[in-house]
């Protein structure tokens, strides 16, 4: 693994570890970073609610997830092929 951890038939190659990210300006990927947010906050609320035994705070931290969920499908006009 002597090219900083890459396999030598990906060098000189076109690999885009991150290519969502030119989705960010697309009308799907607008809400992109909320949605990440929302996960991320989500699954931090989840992990201190069981570790604390909170119940009251493992189900908000479903209903954030779920919120995340739903913004998946804000914004989207004519539905999953529509351009």
């Amino acid at each position: 693994m002597g090219y900083g951890g890459f396999s030598p038939d990906l060098v000189g190659k076109d690999v885009r570890v991150l290519g969502f990210i030119r989705r960010l300006g697309s009308p799907k990927g607008r809400l992109l970073g909320w949605r990440v947010g929302l996960f991320g906050v989500g699954g931090i609320l989840a992990v201190f609610g069981t570790g604390l035994q909170l119940r009251w705070l493992v189900n908000v931290a479903i209903g954030v997830l779920f919120v995340g969920f739903l913004l998946r499908f804000v914004g989207s006009k004519g539905g999953p092929g529509a351009k």
